[in-house]
């Protein structure tokens, strides 16, 4: 994986762009700096190239339902300030003495470029001040006239050994900080699945999933019978301090909440499943609690955890349900986001989907079509679903699946048009490499707890750091299929490609906007790598390389 951030080639310009680099048999990272540059990245793709779904002509972000509340997000740190624009009298106040951007004219007293780079379609040789036939002849092939999903964030479940009833539990404050810290300004992350489990209407303290209703009546919410003890403890130890760093970032968490109700025997009857209103009174009563008692907005609800795991479920009772708690949630003011229906198996989730969407009002509501990779994984049901995501104007999110790794999460991006993503768990102190967690924690119990980044999240960082929340995909394709690219356009304009690649080889890249790029590169002996800064300009080609 590679990263490269770019700058305009202005010799007085005080934007500086340190390089980027990821490394995990990934691909290229392009950032562009300052201007009108665009933010690069470059990823290759895996060998054999993956099938894709193309979307005829631009489409239009602001298409995939909400994507425009999650566009305002800043530069990631990574990106530095727009360069200061220099003063001029005569074009010769302009001149950089530099050979491969071109001339510089003064233009109403303010120094431009003159539009007329040399080495289109070559490599340009800033020290030799030639072009040059590029060493290899494998190409990557931007087209920013196609583009396809809005990035809205990468997910975590909020799990990371917060409560004192867990391992580590008890000394939770000794590596919080180090792991939020890592989670938000080094990972990326900026979405948490925060879990709400259906006994949270109970006599007990919501850490059950039996239900005591509250009152006999769905309509008259009874504040004794819900137990919000154990998504408290969540918010205050996680959330809360999560939110903080993430909006420090100029961003936004989001916050989905993620109703669980696993049923054991699986056969137990229930009563939020059963009963529609009953179950759109517990939403209410969960967002009026986060709302009254943090001042926080549940940016969507999750509206239940592998319905294939819990058989009061059905595909026909899920569609009520949401349509009942949308309806009741814009009764009392707040705006209904709906993500489903999170099947472990994705083909049962195309199922429950094309069958709760037949319920009137539900589609409109709908953010996400969310699905598992336990089962039915192949490309004609991630295709299905990428097809659903156009023809219904959603986004696609897999959100959770123990073990998988950039491979999955490429194929959900370039397939599944995916809008969001989630390994699982944020953290848990336990000394393992399951790929169920991104973080890890040795010695939690000692006075010096230690945060370990996993070996497969070394590889999702090669993604999740660059490609921020409203990025949006264009299209990118690879001449071989050593190599697999996606292209993103942050909302700051700069360009980010990650390109996934299946061996060692050098490869162009085509199509750049003009600006000068870091190059980073991740692979299984090489982590965080930078290779040199490249400058690009007029439609000339960058050649890069991964060693492995």
């Amino acid at each position: 994986m590679f990263h490269l951030p770019s700058q305009p080639a202005r010799a007085r310009s005080s934007c500086h762009t340190a390089p980027l680099f990821l490394a995990a048999l990934l691909g290229a990272l392009l950032t562009a700096c300052g201007g009108s540059s665009p933010k690069n990245h470059v990823s290759t793709p895996d060998a054999g190239g993956q099938s894709r779904l193309t979307d005829s002509g631009a489409r239009d972000a602001s298409t995939l339902r909400d994507a425009s509340t999650l566009r305002d997000a800043s530069t990631p740190a990574v990106d530095s300030a727009t360069p200061v624009a220099v003063a001029c009298n005569v074009d010769k106040d302009c001149d950089d003495a530099l050979y491969c951007d071109g001339d510089e004219k003064c233009v109403a007293g303010t120094c431009k470029q003159a539009g007329n780079a040399p080495c289109k379609g070559q490599v340009c040789d800033e020290t030799g001040r030639k072009c040059s036939t590029p060493s290899t002849a494998d190409r990557v092939t931007l087209d920013a006239s196609k583009t396809f999903q809005t990035i809205r964030g990468w997910e975590a479940a909020a799990q990371a050994g917060q409560n004192a009833d867990e391992t580590g539990g008890a000394n939770f404050a000794g590596w919080v900080d180090d792991l939020l810290n890592q989670a938000v300004n080094d990972l990326g992350l900026t979405r948490l699945r925060v879990e709400i489990r259906s006994g949270t209407e109970s006599n007990a303290d919501g850490t059950t999933y039996p239900i005591v209703n509250d009152n006999a009546d769905p309509n008259v919410i009874n504040p004794a019978g819900f137990h919000f003890e154990r998504i408290d403890s969540t918010i205050d130890k996680l959330v809360l301090p999560m939110k903080k760093l993430v909006e420090k970032n100029g961003e936004k968490l989001f916050i989905n909440v993620n109703y669980v109700s696993f049923f054991r025997p699986r056969t137990t009857p229930s009563l939020h499943a059963e009963q529609p209103e009953e179950y759109a009174e517990f939403v209410l009563a969960t967002y009026q609690h986060f709302k009254t008692k943090y001042n926080l907005d549940i940016d969507a609800w999750e509206s239940i955890l592998e319905p294939d795991n819990v058989d009061a479920w059905t595909a026909q009772r899920m569609g009520p349900a949401i349509a009942a708690a949308a309806k009741r949630l814009q009764k009392f003011g707040f705006t209904p986001h709906f993500i489903a229906p999170s099947n472990t198996d994705m083909g049962a989730a195309i199922t429950y989907y094309d069958t709760m969407i037949q319920t009137p009002g539900v589609l409109p509501y709908i953010l996400e079509l969310s699905y598992h990779r336990y089962g039915g994984v192949n490309d004609q049901n991630l295709m299905a679903i990428g097809m659903r995501s156009l023809r219904d104007h959603v986004g696609t999110a897999m959100l959770e699946h123990i073990g998988s790794d950039y491979f999955d999460l490429h194929k959900d991006l370039q397939v599944a048009l995916n809008t969001s993503w989630q390994q699982f768990t944020l953290c848990y102190p336990l000394n393992t490499d399951t790929g169920s967690e991104y973080y890890t924690v040795t010695n939690p119990m000692s006075a010096t707890p230690t945060v370990v980044m996993q070996s497969r999240t070394k590889f999702l960082r090669q993604y999740f750091k660059f490609i921020r929340p409203g990025a949006v995909r264009m299209d990118a394709s690879a001449s071989v299929g050593n190599f697999e690219p996606l292209a993103f356009t942050n909302t700051n304009g700069k360009v980010v490609v990650v390109v996934k690649a299946a061996g060692q080889g050098a490869f162009a890249i085509d199509a750049l906007p003009d600006g000068k790029y870091g190059i980073k590169y991740t692979t299984q002996g090489e982590y965080d790598k930078d290779l040199p800064d490249q400058a690009v300009y007029g439609g000339q080609l960058l050649v890069t390389q991964i060693p492995a």
